[in-house]
């Protein structure tokens, strides 16, 4: 796979993930929190004027993939969250990003970089069955309360997230899994597959007293099972990178269980000044 093609397979896996996300929030949740989301060119554009501190749901990904960035793009982009009353939003940028020529550089439009993501992807063979002694299960609906509540705890996310997790229950695109001790939750995670035989996993949470104890590879093991049995041929996630005195164990985990490490995406911070026309040039 080359250098472009894995590039859109993760970004845009994630950014269709994330759009089934929002998109399927009440409307009166939507509408509460200011939730909608915007396309520039092929880049998907979130937001949520309702919560200004989100830099989850005020972000744009897939910028420069499916066409060259232009000034243009950083007009359109800077005027959507503008509109919305958005003042500080997220670029989430691709190393195989492509720009117009004579596109200015980033730094000149204050973007200013705040970290590093890994974006990575595998087809889905099955793993050799991990040491895991909690008991991992695919859940439904019964669980739905369970399983935003493990997925929020560990991220530390009020609302609205455990209201729009609770209704990915309700898609049948979306499959979900709980480790448990006992009877108690103690990690999940969330699949999505798509028509094009490609499928995300995302929201990986495992409690901080049961971390090293096998969950996320069993959740996992689980999951490539699923993705076979659906025809999937490509799996994509986002993991965090650490640094280099304390590397993630995700990423590692990640490595070690056979996924593709495509390369590390930049995020850039945009705040946009109060008394200013929006940007125009491009990147």
């Amino acid at each position: 796979m080359t250098g472009f093609d894995a590039a859109s397979l993760v970004e845009f896996s994630e950014a269709r993930a994330y759009a089934r996300l929002v998109e399927g929030g009440t409307p009166a949740l939507r509408e509460r929190h200011g939730l909608s989301l915007h396309r520039i060119g092929s880049a998907y554009a979130f937001v949520a004027s309702g919560l200004q501190d989100s830099l989850m749901l005020n972000r744009v990904i897939g910028l420069g993939l499916g066409e060259p960035a232009t000034d243009d793009s950083f007009r359109k982009i800077d005027a959507l969250y503008r509109a919305h009353g958005v003042r500080t939003y997220a670029l989430e940028l691709s190393k195989a990003a492509a720009f117009g020529s004579g596109s200015s550089d980033l730094r000149q439009l204050q973007f200013v970089p705040f970290k590093q993501t890994a974006m990575m992807y595998r087809s889905p063979q099955l793993l050799p069955a991990p040491d895991c002694q909690l008991a991992v299960q695919r859940v439904g609906p019964e669980r739905a309360a369970d399983f935003a509540e493990v997925c929020c705890t560990v991220f530390g996310f009020g609302d609205p997230y455990p209201e729009l997790l609770r209704a990915t229950f309700e898609n049948a695109a979306w499959q979900h899994w709980l480790a448990f001790d006992g009877r108690t939750p103690v990690a999940a995670a969330i699949l999505s597959h798509f028509n094009d035989h490609v499928s995300w996993i995302g929201w990986v949470s495992t409690l901080a007293t049961y971390r090293g104890r096998g969950a996320q590879s069993a959740i996992t093991a689980s999951q490539l099972g699923a993705c076979l049995d659906s025809g999937t041929r490509w799996v994509t996630l986002e993991a965090a990178t650490g640094t280099k005195t304390r590397p993630s164990p995700s990423l590692k985990n990640y490595s070690r269980l056979g996924w593709t490490h495509a390369y590390d995406r930049v995020i850039y911070l945009r705040r946009l000044p109060n008394d200013t026309p929006p940007a125009t040039a491009g990147a």
